[in-house]
């Protein structure tokens, strides 16, 4: 073998049989030593191939085991994912439990933190969850106890949810409101109305008084309405306020039931809302026009009547009148059995046209007692326009409205002093010259007189609008001639005046002032004119 293995080596340096032969024994010696160092060489690099080969089998080894290792822990990575998967799943379906992330929540890593995180999110979700229960439990409770009506509707006009109250309204369980528009149950057409128009509005609140049909019914509701989320809904508050409504009607009928005692211009003028809170003695002083008016020798005509017939007769007179003057933006201050005592705060136009107009309203009660055949009577009308004082007199059991002082007395006299001239309708000087256009009305100077309770005069007018067409034709006609009797009559030249007196009297024999005057100068005549004559007549009686 070593022959072999010689030979072969000795091939390897290109060396045959042959040239062995001629090797001398130092070259020969050489080659073998050379042939030793390469098979020494030889084995050591085969035991370096094979101790690579043992190194190699070992990382081999040792990897395969390290790759199993990492496939084993991936795998279960990937099944404690699909865990966390599977428990958002269970989340979404509302049956997660915590034990589903028993074996992930321990681990120390990302997936463990994820899980542990993903356990407590749960958990707080559902905490917040229950609570949002319970405390939407406590808001039913508290809405189904508000005795009002609640709603939410969206900006499409349907419902997203109601209280129990409105549902039981209309007979209806909550749920049958939820995504059904306004109007749907058909119940109350007000109703709708008011929503759409409050959607399409840029109001963000609103409230409203409106009648509600429900089951029939009308009822009224209080309905305060506001937009939310940008006007993408609203909420609906309704209060039942029929029996508000009720109350309010029957204290307006209270009211109305007062005012026929007590008018509103006395609560006007106190600056009172209610009588109830009118006091004892309150009262206000101001300017105004006061009336009296009379029906002239009632007491004589309600001889002849039944008590009874006397209060039909009377009221019936007073109903005809008292609108008459109201309407003239006048007051009753009170009625004095067959007369009428009124004031006129705005102003004497006003107690002017109301004296006509009670005047024209006889006539027309007159035409209506002669087709009944009736009696018909005569009234005296008497204006004086000064401060008045009117408040509240009487004690605490018994109170009511009045007016008084020295115009009120005043106007009082020139009533009185109708009966003694003869004529319906006297006003003061005082209201003359309030008149905003005396040149308005059919007026004519009666007379400058002291009445009973004065110590100064005061110049009287007629004012004869009130009187029928064929009166006033007639009264119109002779005006200047009357003016220029009344002229010489103050004058003194009392020849003079009873001349046109005459004058006017032949053409009006019924001109009852002109009767007066006539008698007036005759009486002058016989006993002389007073000293410091001015045409002014004393007054002894009322």
């Amino acid at each position: 073998m070593l022959v072999t293995l010689l030979f072969g080596t000795l091939g390897l340096y290109g060396m045959n049989n042959n040239d062995l032969d001629t090797l001398s024994k130092a070259e020969l010696l050489n080659h073998i030593a050379n042939l030793t160092h390469q098979l020494t060489e030889a084995k050591d690099a085969r035991e370096e191939a094979e101790l690579l080969a043992e190194t190699i089998t070992e990382h081999a080894t040792e990897l395969e085991n390290q790759l199993y290792e990492q496939n084993k822990t991936m795998s279960s990575y990937i099944k404690q994912v699909g865990k966390i998967i599977e428990a958002a799943v269970a989340v979404e379906s509302n049956t997660f439990d915590a034990i589903q992330l028993r074996d992930v929540t321990p681990r120390t890593d990302e997936l463990g933190l994820l899980a542990r995180v993903f356990g407590q999110m749960v958990e707080t979700v559902r905490a917040r969850e229950q609570q949002l229960a319970q405390a939407k439990n406590q808001l039913e409770a508290v809405l189904d106890a508000v005795p009002g009506s609640i709603a939410w509707i969206d900006c499409q006009g349907r419902y997203i949810g109601v209280n129990r109250h409105l549902a039981e309204l209309v007979s209806l369980k909550t749920s049958d409101f939820v995504n059904q528009p306004v109007g749907f149950s058909g119940q109350s057409s007000e109703f709708e109305e008011f929503v759409y128009q409050f959607l399409d509005s840029p109001l963000e609140s609103t409230a409203q008084e409106l009648p509600v049909t429900l089951e029939g019914q009308l009822q009224h509701y209080l309905l305060v309405a506001q937009k939310y989320d940008q006007g993408q809904g609203i909420v609906l508050v309704g209060i039942d306020i029929s029996e508000r409504k009720t109350a309010e009607r029957e204290l307006a009928q209270q009211r109305n039931q007062f005012a026929r005692f007590v008018p509103r211009e006395y609560l006007q003028f106190l600056r009172r809302d209610s009588l109830v809170n009118v006091r004892l003695g309150e009262h206000v002083s101001m300017d105004m026009a006061v009336m009296f008016s009379d029906i002239r020798a009632f007491t004589t005509l309600a001889e002849r009547m039944t008590p009874q017939d006397s209060f039909d007769f009377v009221n019936q007179y007073l109903g005809a009148v008292s609108p008459a003057l109201r309407a003239c933006r006048g007051f009753i201050v009170k009625y004095m059995g067959d007369g009428i005592m009124a004031a006129f705060p705005q102003s004497a136009d006003d107690a002017v046209a109301g004296g006509i107009a009670h005047l024209e309203k006889v006539q027309v009660f007159n035409e209506h007692q002669r087709a009944k055949n009736y009696p018909m009577i005569t009234v005296g009308v008497g204006i004086h326009f000064g401060r008045v004082m009117v408040g509240i007199v009487g004690e605490s059991g018994r109170m009511q409205g009045d007016a008084f002082s020295d115009s009120v007395n005043l106007a009082a006299r020139l009533e009185g002093l109708t009966k003694f001239y003869g004529v319906s309708l006297l006003i003061s000087e005082a209201v003359l010259e309030q008149l905003s256009n005396p040149m308005h009305y059919n007026i004519r100077f009666i007379d400058r007189a002291v009445v009973k309770g004065r110590h100064e005069a005061i110049a009287i007018y007629e004012v004869f609008d009130g009187e029928s067409e064929a009166i006033r034709q007639l009264k119109h006609e002779t005006q200047p001639d009357f003016e220029v009797a009344i002229s010489c009559y103050r004058e003194g030249n009392l020849d003079e005046a009873a001349l046109y007196f005459q004058r006017v009297l032949d053409h009006n024999s019924q001109d009852r002032p002109v009767q007066l005057y006539l008698k007036r100068i005759n009486l002058l005549l016989e006993q002389g004119l007073p000293e410091h004559w001015d045409g002014t007549w004393q007054f002894t009686e009322k």
